[in-house]
């Protein structure tokens, strides 16, 4: 069968773009953690573009597909998301790594049928890539609602894992479709399926391209106002800090958050002393124990355990949370929810 050549270019189009988009992100996002992870994200997505280009045209251009047998990742993208959305909250990532277990079970498992190593009927072939379909949708949906019940004030991040999960949504329509067509031997199903995955997988590409073109040039813009509007030992440098909820992460330093302002620790510790009368772990931990009482306040307590809440107010030890939650409140934090919530 000879395709159209525009659909072979709005094919190499959506590889092309998501390519090029991705790795310009990623080398630009200089401090953001987690727009480097998105990127890379679409920059895996962009392979499945290619992984898709060369299953369907790659015998009418003469191209070798032998490299379409590789490209599996769609459990390891939606892993790097996940692990890119929690480290914008946590500094420690050893908790996440176990998120790509998945993807690295999909990649050698799908490649060793690809490659004959394991031997299945074909309709059982071909369900292990709808199945690895509906894993990816329904771990990615269900990862949004978790996430979007427990933080509600990080929208522009909730956005993006949004569209992903309508991304691996109408990835996973494509394969039950292409399923559904080798059951019942369909050409119509044949036919429907390749311009919907055209159409879906072109949708994906460019949706996330111009999400993540827009969140970089809001990085960017934010970055400016701050260089801007920061001064030496200015009382806005603290309210930006407080803004920006970077004492969410655990274990920042006091020279990774002066690194991300682009001024030295010592201004930093200065500045802290001279307009909040503290050093910089007691300022961080004040701030920190605010976002705790926040989610205390908005009733977290009866979904979650105070330890998870307080991980997730950047207290990295129970025992320091105890500590700075008495010296405020001078009792232990079940005894004060006890006799105010």
């Amino acid at each position: 069968m000879h395709y159209s050549l525009i659909l072979y270019i709005l094919m190499l189009l959506g590889f092309v773009n998501g390519l090029i988009v991705s790795v310009y992100i990623f080398i630009k996002a200089k401090f953001n953690t987690f727009l480097k992870l998105l990127a890379l994200a679409v920059f895996l997505f962009s392979l499945t573009v290619l992984r898709e280009f060369l299953h369907v045209f790659g015998d009418d251009i003469e191209l070798t597909i032998f490299i379409e047998k590789f490209l599996y990742f769609k459990l390891l993208t939606v892993g790097i998301i996940l692990i890119g959305y929690d480290k914008a909250l946590s500094e420690s990532m050893k908790k996440k790594v176990y998120f790509l277990i998945p993807g690295i079970i999909e990649f050698l498992f799908l490649n060793a049928i690809s490659l004959n190593l394991i031997t299945l009927p074909s309709l059982i072939e071909d369900a292990c890539f709808v199945i690895v379909d509906c894993i990816s949708f329904f771990w990615i949906l269900h990862a949004y609602y978790q996430r979007k019940t427990e933080e509600k004030q990080f929208e522009d991040n909730l956005k993006f894992l949004y569209f992903f999960v309508l991304g691996f949504l109408l990835i996973f329509l494509t394969r039950v479709v292409q399923y559904l067509a080798v059951l019942f031997e369909s050409s119509w199903l044949y036919t429907f399926d390749f311009l919907f995955r055209i159409i879906a997988i072109g949708i994906i590409v460019y949706t996330l391209s111009i999400r993540l073109i827009i969140a970089s040039i809001k990085n960017r813009t934010k970055t400016r106002k701050n260089k801007s509007t920061i001064k030496p030992r200015s009382k806005n440098l603290l309210s930006l800090i407080r803004e920006d909820q970077k004492y969410l992460i655990q274990n920042v330093t006091l020279e990774k958050l002066a690194s991300f302002y682009e001024i030295d620790s010592k201004t930093l510790s200065r500045t802290i002393k001279e307009h909040n009368n503290s050093n910089f772990n007691d300022f961080i931990n004040s701030l920190r124990l605010e976002h705790f009482m926040f989610l205390i306040e908005n009733s977290e307590h009866k979904k979650y355990t105070l330890l998870t809440l307080a991980e997730k107010s950047g207290f990295n030890s129970k025992a320091t949370f105890n500590r700075v939650f008495k010296k405020r409140y001078f009792v232990s934090p079940s005894v004060y929810i006890k006799q105010h919530y």
